[in-house]
């Protein structure tokens, strides 16, 4: 599963990805949805890799135009990752 821009957004911009516990996943972007979709089911276990913002470490979960051990080149500000049970409210 895939999603592709069409044009990368210029500027600073808000993002914001769910997946909900009935697995509808959606990617809002400066508070408007963008993307959803539906994954098979929730993440089943705690993955073995660490959590990389920025590059990959490890397995990279996709192809990218540049090596995945290659910082990304922007800036990220305001980073939070939640996991639990908590359910947004659209």
């Amino acid at each position: 599963f895939s999603i592709h821009a069409l044009d990368a957004p210029k500027g600073s911009f808000a993002l914001e990805a769910w997946l909900r516990n009935d697995g509808s996943m959606s990617l809002s972007v400066n508070n408007q949805i963008a993307a959803t979709g539906k994954a098979n089911g929730l993440i089943s276990e705690q993955p073995k890799e660490s959590m990389c913002v920025g590059y990959d470490n490890g397995a990279p979960v996709a192809k990218y135009k540049q090596k995945a051990t290659d910082p990304f080149q922007g800036k990220l500000t305001g980073l939070s990752v939640t996991a639990g049970a908590a359910e947004k409210e659209n």
